[in-house]
């Protein structure tokens, strides 16, 4: 009886990952690639969701990448707005709070070891190109952007040095 149970109990956990599958396809996002701080990344994932920051939802677009030699990157676009962004131009500005409708805020990371890192936030003076897929899939390009942020160089974890720098992002995220 133990037997059957077990086997039972394996075949209800079989069905059940079957059924999480999801029946629509990954989008090729192979060719999807952007820049920071002169480090290209080729997008790896990436993930829409509502955002709550200090009582406010903003509409996210969050994507990771690497480089061929194994640097991580991440990029998460900050839409000024509760709801998917519509297919369209966003002024980007370095406050979101600030902006209007259409605005998007972009903040970068990069890690191009384990004890060096950045993190940075986009500067008002460009504008981002968002499209939506059949699907309602979100796709964001944007041009070559200031950002002004912190390098963390922890080398000597006694001692992490902090570097604020002015840095440029640019390229393209395609949500899975």
């Amino acid at each position: 009886m133990k037997k059957n149970l077990s086997y039972l109990a394996i075949a209800m956990s079989l069905l059940a990952v079957a059924a999480c599958k999801k029946s629509d396809p990954k989008p090729d996002n192979s060719g999807t690639t952007f820049t920071i701080n002169g480090n290209t990344y080729t997008e790896a994932s990436s993930q829409y969701s509502v955002t709550d920051v200090s009582d406010e939802s903003y509409a996210t677009l969050a994507t990771e990448g690497k480089t061929s030699d194994g640097k991580k990157g991440i990029l998460i676009f900050y839409f000024n707005r509760s709801t998917k962004p519509v297919a369209g131009t966003y002024t980007i500005v370095s406050d979101i709070k600030a902006g209007g409708a259409n605005t998007v805020g972009i903040l970068a990371e990069d890690s191009v070891s384990k004890a060096k890192s950045g993190i940075y936030s986009s500067q008002t003076g460009t504008s981002a190109t968002v499209t939506v897929s059949s699907s309602g899939k979100l796709s964001v390009k944007f041009p070559s952007t200031e950002f002004k942020g912190t390098n963390f160089d922890n080398s000597d974890p006694a001692n992490t040095v902090t570097t604020n720098v002015d840095i440029t992002a640019q390229g393209s995220a395609q949500e899975n």
